[in-house]
This record gives structure tokens, C-alpha cells and sequence, in this order.
């Protein structure tokens, strides 16, 4: 929450595409992965108006330990564009880092 006027209530809705590829780097212990995706088109919240699009993009590592243990870390970034609020354009770029543990069951 602030007072700010140019501060809205965002949230997003959209289908996307994407492709991501995976490299070993150790088989079958380090794999390398880098993606990325296309959102369109990207409709907005109550404060938002219009059809805008956005992108993703994701890389990072991911090990495999005592072979049914993984572990994996990234970034992660989303991008919204050109949605309408109030005579204003809006962009949006949502950032992460990740850090993910599983357990494979063979």
C-alpha cells in the first residue's frame, strides 16, 4: 500500500510460449539450463487496461546427488509491457533467485 497516485494494484493474466534448453556438463551429476518465453498477450487487473505482451528468461544449474537427490539454483526474470493505467504506460520486471530440492523416486 502507499499514496503514491502512479503505485496500482497489478495483476497479470496471459498464455505464453517458451523454449528451454538443458546441457550436461557432467553426466549424469551437472546439467546447465537457459529458457526463454514470449507472453501474449497480457491482459491486466481492474487499475489496468488494454493488451499488453511480455517475456521470460530463466538459467541456472542443477545437480544430481546420491542419484535420487537434485538440487538446482537460477534467476528468473518476468517482463510486462505497454498495459495502460490511468494515461500512464506500465512495465513491470519481476527478478528471483531460486533455489529448488527434490527427491526422484526410480
Amino acid at each position: 500500500d502507499t499514496d503514491n497516485e502512479a503505485a496500482v494494484d497489478a495483476s497479470y493474466g496471459y498464455p505464453y510460449t517458451g523454449l528451454e534448453v538443458h546441457l550436461t556438463l557432467w553426466r549424469p551429476f551437472l546439467r546447465f539450463f537457459i529458457g526463454g518465453g514470449l507472453l501474449f498477450p497480457v491482459s491486466g487487473s481492474e487499475e489496468l487496461s488494454g493488451n499488453g505482451w511480455g517475456t521470460t528468461a530463466r538459467a541456472g544449474f542443477e545437480a544430481t546427488l546420491f542419484q535420487q537427490l537434485h538440487a538446482g539454483i537460477g534467476y528468473e526474470m518476468w517482463q510486462f509491457k505497454s498495459l495502460e493505467a490511468i494515461e500512464n504506460e506500465i512495465t513491470d520486471t519481476f527478478q528471483s533467485f531460486f533455489l529448488r530440492i527434490g527427491w526422484s523416486y526410480h
